[in-house]
Order: C-alpha cells, then structure tokens, then sequence
C-alpha cells in the first residue's frame, strides 16, 4: 500500500499504464519480502514476447521502482493543505448549500433574539463614569 501511495505522488501515473505501476508494485513487495519473481516474470507472464517487448517492461518497471525510490518528502504543510481543503469541502461554507442557509438563518434569529428580549435601559451612568469629558469653553 505504501508503494502505491507514492507513486501517486510522482509523474508515474501519467507516464506508464496501471498495468505497469501493479506490476511495479508486486515485485516491489516481492523483493522486500526476500523473494525473487524476475523469472517468473521474464519467462511465464512474458516468456512469449519478443527480447525487445521485454526489456521495455523491464526498463519501465526500474524506471517506476527508482522514481519511488527517489521521491521528495511530500510538503511539510500537507496537514493544513488538506485541512483547508476540507474547509472548502464543507457545505456550511458554500453559500448555495441548505446547510449554509441554515447556519446563517440561525446566526440572524440568535442576533435579534437578544435584543428583542433586553429592553433598552436608559443609561444612568454620566458621561464622565464612561472617561468622557465635555469640551465646552465653559468647562475650562
């Protein structure tokens, strides 16, 4: 599973068949295994191909092994990548969603509920309780 999840991280899947990624991969885990399917491979599966054809599927499948094996370090940000991505994602953030109309439909009824059920009351504080002072020329 490894395997695969990195070489979806490279341009292998643009440039070669899944056919030859699968085959990439299973001796990929044979040889971790300590197991050696290039017989098997060269002779049963493509034993009636032309020398040619099979040096190509043995070119590519390298070429698949090495472009793994040489891979980057995937970003270093991929965890707020994908966070964001699952903000975008998240239907109480599109403004065509149901969800989001509703999420917005209670954010408004929440703002005039409270003032609604609070009367106003007058103010018994001064001006100068508030750090206000009145700027008059008779108040020098």
């Amino acid at each position: 599973d490894a395997f695969i999840d990195q070489v979806y991280l490279t341009d292998a899947i643009l440039i070669y068949s899944p056919s030859q990624i699968a085959l990439a991969a299973i001796i990929h885990a044979a040889s971790r295994q300590k197991q050696n399917l290039d017989s098997y491979v060269t002779e049963l599966l493509f034993g009636g191909q032309g020398p040619d054809a099979l040096r190509n599927i043995v070119t590519c499948v390298r070429q698949i092994r090495v472009m793994v094996k040489n891979m980057k370090e995937p970003v270093r940000h991929i965890k707020a990548l994908c966070d964001r991505l699952e903000a975008c994602r998240n239907q109480d953030n599109n403004p065509d969603s149901q969800a989001y109309k509703r999420k917005v439909e209670e954010l408004v009824d929440e703002d005039d509920a409270p003032a609604a059920m609070e009367p106003r009351a007058k103010s018994s504080r001064k001006d100068s309780d508030l750090g206000l002072k009145a700027l008059s020329p008779a108040a020098n």
